[in-house]
């Protein structure tokens, strides 16, 4: 706009330069010629200042010939006094101010008529350059470009300068050219190759609208809408092109991804075992998956649409509510939620009623909510939970059972450990007395009958009392707290060695092994355990106990270890049995119980219990504590 008003101003001084050397050159020659007698040059002569200051100055152009008409006139009554040359001076001023007015009204309706188109021009120029978001490129009817707006120039990365002359091939991706060439062609029947692909259409006077790949300065791609116009000019023919454009690469990715989320989803709603389908309160089911079909037993999907819930239940549910009306509710709770999951009995085409499991879910379909119900048929798991319950009162009456049969057994126990003991302590008493009375009046023979009945007895009693700890470690109640092992482990081996301290024994104890358990219950299996180990050492000069810990990736492991007399691993399943021996009582003294009672006690903190080992070679027992 600053350079137009400049060249503006440049024009109107030479303007003003170019009328005033007219004039004066006129207003000279003029009065030569008047007194030359040149009359016809003498009054043409003002023709030329006169007709210059009405076009290139208008109005004011026009008040300057009247000036320069008069000037005329007053030339014409200073130098002569003929009435007829005066009278033709006076027609002649009265000649040029007509012609400056005709001048004037022509030329300054040209100007605003050039105004207009200059505003125009400059509007549209604006408007081209300010549309940052759409690009706007012309071409020459060759294929030149002469236009390249800013917007252009953000899309593609280049500025206007680097593209003046270039053709838009350039900046178009080739194998889009080159496919898009072939089809035109086919289609057309003649070459189209090159600039011509862009406008084939145009060139016919026909606009076309195509997607295009555009290639940036930076390399990258972006895809575009482009409509391409031809230009024609006042007698109609096509001098160029215009290429306006949009990038639509956010689009088309939307587009994209929109296309592969309808593609997942109608590929799950599709594969999915459940029964789908899409419905509103108003037009009831409009859409379902094959599974739908086959769990509702229909021919096809036809049977489904436009029902309602209702039509696919019978009458009541079993809480007794009219079908319709709770199915109403389920869904405006859904739509108001965002889901419901709730159980439902339905009703399959031929009749039969089934349970199911069914989860309303709001979702938005084609610009309007409407829900998807997934219904999923749990019949069997229904059948499965009535088997369960009937089990489960089953196993409460036998659960009573067992309890009325502990009861009966600890009566039994405590029977049999009073009626029993009272027994054996008479006749543990007895022998004793004997052998301590008498003793000098009985043979050898007969004081080693009294001593075998005096061990026997002891055995029995031993006997009783572990028999009634097994009872007792199965009735006990748990408590648990957190307990040391090691400091637990220390006392047993500190009290083994204080009843025989002329043993030598070496016990290997891991530091602060914590654990979770009743204290009680594991002291008694750490007594058997390490009980054993020390018994099934005696045998050995020295021998070696072990306490520790196994790292394990579940639940830690622990373990009593001894090189003593150790086992046969083809009896290891005898170990843990009540009253199983693997020794004889000449061998070692013992009742066969203890290890059945490590087991009990390992099972009542969910732990398990096993053992490895060769003889005279020690034994290793493993345990955990879940």
């Amino acid at each position: 706009m600053a350079k137009n008003t400049k060249e503006k101003k440049q024009s109107d001084q030479w303007a003003i330069i170019s009328l005033v050397l007219t004039t004066f050159v006129a207003i000279t020659i003029s009065t030569y010629c008047f007194f030359s007698g040149w009359f016809i040059v003498h009054q043409n002569l003002f023709y030329i200042p006169i007709i210059i200051s009405c076009m290139f100055f208008g109005r004011k152009g026009f008040v300057f010939s009247a000036i320069l008409s008069l000037v005329y006139f007053s030339l014409n009554l200073y130098f002569t006094n003929d009435y007829i040359i005066i009278s033709q001076a006076f027609v002649r001023c009265f000649v040029f101010v007509v012609i400056a007015g005709i001048i004037t009204f022509l030329s300054t309706k040209q100007k605003r008529i050039e105004d207009k188109l200059r505003l125009v021009s400059a509007q549209l120029q604006n408007v081209i350059n300010s549309s940052s978001q759409v690009s706007i490129i012309s071409t020459d009817i060759s294929g030149r470009i002469i236009t390249f707006n800013s917007g252009a120039e953000h899309m593609l990365g280049y500025s206007s300068q680097e593209m003046m002359g270039k053709t838009p091939v350039f900046y178009h991706l080739e194998s889009e050219i080159t496919e898009r060439g072939r089809e035109l062609t086919k289609e057309l029947g003649y070459p189209v190759e090159g600039f011509e692909v862009l406008v084939a259409y145009a060139k016919k006077g026909s606009p076309e609208t195509r997607e295009w790949t555009y290639v940036r300065k930076d390399g990258g791609h972006i895809i575009v809408n482009i409509a391409v116009t031809p230009v024609q000019n006042d007698a109609g023919q096509i001098i160029g092109f215009t290429g306006v454009a949009s990038n639509i690469t956010e689009r088309k990715k939307m587009e994209e991804e929109l296309r592969e989320s309808k593609l997942k989803f109608k590929t799950i709603f599709d594969s999915a075992r459940d029964a789908v389908m899409l419905l509103t309160p108003e037009r009831g089911f409009f859409e379902a998956n094959p599974s739908t079909i086959e769990i509702f037993g229909c021919k096809d999907k036809s049977e489904l649409t436009k029902k309602s819930p209702a039509d696919l239940s019978p009458p009541y549910q079993p809480d007794g509510k009219l079908s319709a009306v709770k199915a109403n509710e389920m869904m405006s709770i859904a739509m108001e939620k965002g889901s419901h999951f709730f159980e439902w009995v339905h009703k399959r085409i031929d009749g039969q009623e089934f349970f199911a499991d069914v989860l309303l879910t709001k979702m938005k379909w084609e610009n309007k909510m409407v829900l998807q119900a997934n219904v999923r048929d749990i019949t069997k798991r229904k059948k499965a939970e009535g088997q369960l319950e009937a089990m489960t009162q089953d196993l409460q009456k036998k659960t009573k059972l067992l309890e009325l049969s502990n009861k009966e057994l600890e009566a039994f126990s405590y029977s049999v450990s009073h009626d029993l003991r009272a027994p054996l302590r008479s006749i543990d008493g007895f022998s004793k007395a004997i052998m301590e009375d008498y003793s000098d009046k009985l043979d050898e023979q007969g004081r080693n009958y009294l001593g075998r009945v005096c061990t026997a007895c002891q055995q029995m009693a031993q006997l009783i009392e572990d028999m009634l700890m097994l009872s007792k470690i199965n009735r006990s109640e748990m408590r648990y707290k957190q307990l040391n092992l090691s400091d637990l482990v220390q006392s047993i081996a500190d009290e083994f060695m204080q009843n025989e301290p002329q043993r030598k024994v070496e016990f290997i104890i891991a530091p602060s092994v914590i654990v979770n358990g009743d204290k009680q219950l594991l002291d008694i299996m750490l007594h058997n355990l390490l009980g054993n180990a020390w018994k099934f050492t005696s045998k050995h000069h020295s021998a070696r106990i072990e306490f520790g810990t196994i790292k394990n990736e579940e639940t830690p492991v622990y373990f009593v270890a001894d090189d003593g007399a150790g086992f046969d691993m083809k009896y290891a399943d005898k170990l843990f049995g009540a009253f199983q021996r693997l020794h004889t009582m000449e061998e070692f003294e013992g009742t066969g119980i203890g290890l059945a009672i490590v087991q009990r006690i390992i099972s009542r903190h969910g732990g398990k219990v096993w053992a490895k080992g060769d003889v005279e070679k020690g034994a290793s027992f493993y345990f955990s504590l879940g």
